[in-house]
């Protein structure tokens, strides 16, 4: 349902109506030219927004009508997720719109020009003043605050924020080029690859017990995307390990982080004799984990 008040005792005053969506940020001003979204069609004229995506991909139109006046774009849904939607020009809304009836349709369509035209003229005058897209300023800033939050609780190393970074810049195209002089600070490899390499005759599991119980490492959860009430396990370094590695964002689920080690074998022998001297001091933690005392 849209959130304007519209009197029954009244005509509403178009002028009004149309202030107000532009004063809410429903029409943006993005690279000189106002648009709206079908989001926000759909809550103005209280329709679902699958059937407005609907009616827009099933429009007797040609394709470059289509393409000039429907953008394919992506919004954050109160999950989190990403769905689809279309950012609509003045020329796309009308051809959208003209088929929607009922009084307060009529009147929306209305506003609508009405807010169109007004902003459109403003860009024109000024470009500077022109309203630009809140909406989409607003979306990225809440992806980057949940993406920061989430780097601080999965304790992402820098590759990993830089990479979901990007990701944020990109699924908005919003140029990362600001990123371009970062680099990754090391090669890093999973452990092991790493003990099979360095020819160490001890297994994954037996040396993540060992750095779990040096404070290198520690377990974290996280609820299942698959099964309601099953909680996942998955291992993160802590700061002590970050001197032997770092976090990345696991390939199985992007909610987990993967530890991996540098590909450094000064540092990784340094790790090792840490682990090798753990293990020759808690035999019983070698009975359990397979090994000989």
């Amino acid at each position: 349902m849209s959130d304007i008040n519209l009197s029954q005792s009244m005509t509403p005053d178009v002028n009004k109506v149309a202030q107000t969506l532009i004063s809410k940020h429903v029409l943006t001003a993005k690279d000189g030219v106002v648009k709206t979204t079908s989001l926000q069609i759909a809550k103005y004229f209280d329709k679902r927004h699958d059937n407005v995506l609907r009616d827009i991909q099933s429009l007797d139109c040609s394709r470059e009508f289509n393409a000039l006046n429907f953008e394919g774009v992506k919004y954050t849904d109160d999950k989190g997720e990403f769905r689809p939607m279309y950012e609509v020009t003045k020329d796309g809304f009308v051809f959208l719109v003209m088929g929607y009836r009922g009084k307060k349709a009529a009147l929306f369509k209305e506003a609508y020009i009405q807010a169109f035209n007004l902003m459109q003229n403003q860009f024109a005058q000024d470009p500077q003043t022109a309203p630009t897209s809140f909406a989409l300023k607003e979306q990225v800033e809440l992806e980057f605050v949940v993406a920061t939050q989430a780097a601080a609780l999965l304790r992402m190393d820098e590759s990993s924020k830089l990479l979901m970074t990007r990701q944020i810049c990109e699924s908005h195209g919003l140029s990362p080029k600001f990123l371009q002089g970062y680099v990754d600070e090391g090669s890093t490899k999973a452990l092991t690859v790493l003990l099979k390499e360095h020819a160490y005759d001890l297994s994954a599991r037996r040396v993540n017990e060992a750095l779990l119980e040096l404070g290198l490492l520690e377990v974290k959860t996280r609820p299942s995307t698959k099964t309601e009430g099953k909680i996942k396990k998955f291992k993160s370094l802590i700061e002590a390990g970050f001197r032997f590695g770092k976090n990345l964002i696991s390939p199985q689920n992007p909610k987990e982080t993967q530890p991996h080690f540098f590909d450094n074998a000064e540092l990784f022998d340094e790790l090792m004799g840490l682990v090798q001297a753990h293990l020759d001091k808690k035999p019983e933690l070698r009975l359990i984990l397979g090994g000989a005392a």
